[in-house]
């Protein structure tokens, strides 16, 4: 069976695999250290370039951070339709592949 995490628990795992505190992700990402805690609870979502810096900084693929649970990416769909049409096709090729692995990935790596 494959785990259902929510994104906050895969950012709460990541940025405690990389031995990082809340103020330090919040202070990489130019929030403050309520808005990482908030994520990390699933009271908010953050948003898209927030995702991708966050997989950037903790050395992961996004679809590693959205987990199985892609419910997250209803409330993207705003920022979504913003990006170019080229960025679009890039996030569905993405959502595309993480569906078709999702079974196999059920646990975070982190780059050491």
């Amino acid at each position: 069976m494959v785990s259902q995490l929510l994104i906050g628990e895969r950012l709460r795992s990541a940025r405690l695999s990389n031995k990082m505190t809340l103020a330090e992700v919040g202070e990489a990402l130019g929030v403050g250290h309520g808005s990482v805690a908030k994520w990390e609870r699933d009271e908010n979502c953050p948003t898209l370039p927030h995702l991708i810096k966050l997989a950037s900084l903790f050395g992961a693929p996004l679809q590693v951070l959205i987990a199985e649970n892609l419910t997250g990416i209803a409330g993207l769909l705003p920022e979504i339709e913003k990006l170019p049409e080229s960025k679009q096709q890039e996030l569905l090729s993405l959502i595309q592949d993480f569906l078709a692995r999702s079974s196999r990935t059920t646990t975070f790596e982190t780059r050491k």
